[in-house]
């Protein structure tokens, strides 16, 4: 079983490395989503930030984008 398979057995909570991974944006973008309130739901453990697969699964479900514009009426970011 590779560490991919590994994330999709359970619930356990990930890295913002891996879960950045797993999205396809790189840590930065993820982390600067998060600060600005955009990216997915995430827990604080002390200064540690993680993310459990089923709230990346959510979050990236409502990032469906067909036309390139948001659902706001305004150009997608990317």
């Amino acid at each position: 079983m590779n560490r991919f398979d590994q994330v999709t057995v359970g619930n356990r909570f990930l890295r913002p490395r891996e879960a950045a991974e797993i999205l396809g944006l790189s840590p930065r973008t993820l982390d600067r989503r998060r600060s600005r309130g955009l990216g997915p739901a995430y827990y604080k453990f002390g200064s540690a930030v993680r993310y459990r697969l089923s709230d990346l699964n959510a979050w990236a479900g409502t990032r469906q984008d067909t036309l390139g514009v948001t659902k706001s009426g305004g150009k997608a970011d990317g």
